[in-house]
């Protein structure tokens, strides 16, 4: 209302001034009395908000509780000292399983013993060989069989293998089909009476000596020939240390190497040929071992001679 009031008067003395002076000088007159009554105005207005203010006014800062602050900052630390991830997730896949290690090879020889078994030096060599944890193979005359039936047994029990190598020995090529099988079923026939055991399914023919008629009938009969690829002559040279020295000179990985257990000379030769093969490292294992290594599976009528092949004397 004071507003509408005080914009009237205003519009009153702007239209007076512009009719005469008189109209000025009533606003100035006007104006210093809105001056006055404006200050009135004010003045009345400050002694009312006082009046109704208490007597006692005190405006506090505000209260900051520090000790449950720093109880909350040491809780925080404390939980982020415990803090455990959450477990990863466990997915149900199939593990492929670890490739097994290869076995590490070892290289090996095969020692043969043919024309026994003697009851002089048979029992020794197998001696020697079960010192040394040692297998060797025993190519064995059916003749001798039955008189060493004893030592026969103990080949099996101990571990080496046990061919024939004919009745009688004679030079299969000398003989027809019929002598050829006679001489190798009879043989065979009286391992297994003796041992109940199976003999090789290999024998090694005397002399070396094969043809077409024995290479037949080895594989008629299912057996694979069985040759040689050291030969220290130990049967010609009756010497332990010459037979010893032609076996190291010659000796390969895969050697099958030709000794006859029938001389003591060739017995008292392997009391030194077996711990040495040994420190060189060999491994000392039956034929059979050895061609499954060299060959993998061995035919019938098929001759092996081990890594090589050696065209020395046929004995």
């Amino acid at each position: 209302m004071f507003y509408l009031f005080t914009e009237n008067v205003l519009n009153v003395i702007l239209c007076l001034e512009y009719f005469s002076d008189a109209g000025m000088i009533l606003m100035k007159k006007m104006m210093n009395m809105f001056t006055l009554i404006t200050g009135l105005l004010l003045i009345f207005l400050l002694t009312a908000c006082h009046a109704a203010l208490p007597e006692t006014l005190t405006i506090a800062p505000p209260r900051i509780d520090f000790m449950s602050m720093n109880t909350r900052i040491y809780e925080a630390q404390i939980q982020l000292m415990i803090y455990e991830p959450p477990p990863l997730p466990v997915y149900d896949v199939e593990e492929a399983p670890e490739p097994e290690p290869e076995p590490i090879r070892r290289p090996m020889v095969a020692l043969t013993f043919d024309d026994g078994p003697s009851l002089a030096n048979t029992g020794f060599i197998l001696d020697v060989l079960a010192d040394h944890d040692a297998k060797a193979t025993f190519f064995v005359l059916g003749s001798r069989v039955e008189a060493g039936a004893e030592l026969i047994n103990r080949m099996f029990d101990e571990g080496h293998e046990v061919a024939g190598h004919s009745w009688g020995h004679p030079r299969l090529t000398g003989l027809g089909i019929a002598g050829i099988t006679r001489e190798i079923t009879r043989t065979s026939d009286i391992i297994r009476d003796v041992s109940g055991n199976e003999p090789a399914v290999f024998f090694r023919a005397p002399y070396g000596a094969i043809n077409n008629n024995v290479i037949n009938v080895a594989r008629d009969l299912g057996y694979a020939l069985i040759r040689w690829s050291v030969d220290p002559k130990d049967w010609d040279v009756r010497c332990a240390e010459h037979v010893y020295n032609e076996v190291m000179r010659a000796v390969v990985d895969g050697s099958i190497i030709l000794l006859h257990d029938i001389h003591v000379t060739t017995a008292m030769a392997t009391a030194r040929i077996v711990p040495r093969l040994i420190e060189m490292g060999f491994d000392l294992v039956t034929v059979s071992e050895l061609l499954a290594d060299v060959y993998g599976e061995i035919e019938p009528g098929v001759e092996y001679s081990g890594n090589r092949y050696a065209n020395q004397s046929q004995r």
